[in-house]
């Protein structure tokens, strides 16, 4: 009889305990200002959509039945919080995903989409990122309750044989800008292409300029660069990618190029020795030597640029310790060129 009434008091309890949680998690439910990702899927579709990238800042998706599309590519950008409302003020419902954009291995292809429906669209106080600045175009499906995406990386095309072109992936820069530092051959067709699996391809206006404009579809090949250099390759695009402006800036020269340069320590004195394969406006070198990568000495070489063959010894080291060496070349505009740096260890 005891026994009996010990378990149900202690039945009893244990009811009124979980009774007293559950009424606990519903109160923070109920004052939270964050809705869950699997409690708010949306159950109809609203009439109008935007895009809010910024206070005071937003995009309109234009809809086609349960299905909002943007018109346009929208320049995204990494570690920014975006979000959807039904005003463009961001002060009706808001929609959001949950994890951020992100193509992960294929970031680099050259069509990248997204139809996972993983990324589910929920209604509540939330944003979400994108995990690469690029141009998107967006499409919410209020039917599924999903986010797809997409957006184009572009390639500098470089050939005489297209069976043998070489490719080069440029880099993307916010806001529809591409760019990348190539070091290109002289008298090559040059075009721009995103071919897979749509193949979308930008030709010239003018095929024997540096700079110009570009066309989707159109154009022909640019065979402006007829020295072989290091060109700084940009191009810029409209938000629906159809037309834009491309330029070839040939890099300036540095002073030298470093063949070698070495170090080594005999009898509490350091030997250090250079090669240079070329020299250009060279007004003369300064080696610099510090012991802690905080404070350096400047040493002084004497001599005249254009020997291309160069030494230095430094007696003031001490037994023990270890030395680091780097060369500065002094350009005819005061220009300096830093090497990297070399260590020497005096035993």
């Amino acid at each position: 009889m005891m026994l009996a009434l010990f378990l149900a008091v202690s039945f009893l309890s244990c009811e009124k305990e979980r009774s007293t949680q559950l009424d606990q998690e519903a109160v923070k439910m109920t004052i939270g200002t964050k809705v869950s990702l699997s409690s708010t899927t949306p159950t109809g579709t609203p009439s109008t959509l935007y895009l809010i990238i910024a206070p005071n800042s937003s995009i309109e998706l234009v809809k086609n039945g349960d299905v909002f599309n943007s018109v346009s590519y929208i320049p995204l950008q990494e570690n920014v919080a975006y979000y959807f409302n039904t005003k463009s003020d961001g002060s009706g419902i808001s929609y959001f995903v949950d994890e951020e954009l992100s193509a992960y291995s294929y970031a680099d292809d050259d069509k990248v989409s997204w139809d996972n429906s993983l990324l589910e669209v929920t209604s509540g106080q939330g944003s979400f990122k994108v995990a690469r600045s690029q141009a998107y175009k967006l499409s919410i499906d209020f039917t599924k309750a999903e986010l797809n995406w997409q957006y184009h990386n572009i390639k500098l095309f470089c050939y005489t044989d297209w069976a043998q072109r070489s490719e080069f992936l440029l880099a993307y820069k916010h806001p529809l800008t591409f760019e990348r530092v190539l070091q290109l051959p002289a008298n090559h067709n040059l075009k721009f292409y995103s071919v897979n699996p749509d193949w979308l391809e930008w030709g010239s206006n003018n095929t024997n300029s540096l700079t110009g404009a570009l066309t989707q579809g159109s154009g022909t090949d640019i065979t402006a660069v007829t020295e072989a250099a290091s060109y700084t390759v940009k191009v810029t695009l409209d938000n629906t990618l159809q037309a834009g402006n491309y330029s070839f800036v040939r890099e300036a020269a540095l002073p030298i190029k470093l063949a070698s340069f070495t170090g080594k320590a005999i009898n509490k004195v350091v030997y250090l020795n250079w090669i240079t394969s070329s020299e250009i406006n060279v007004k003369g070198f300064e080696m610099e030597r510090t012991e802690d990568g905080k404070t350096s000495t400047i040493l002084p070489v004497l001599g005249k640029p254009g020997a291309f063959s160069y030494s230095l010894i430094d007696p003031n080291v001490s037994l023990n310790k270890v030395y680091y060496y780097r060369l500065r070349t002094i350009d005819l505009d005061g220009t300096v060129q830093l090497s990297g740096y070399i260590a020497v260890k005096v035993k």
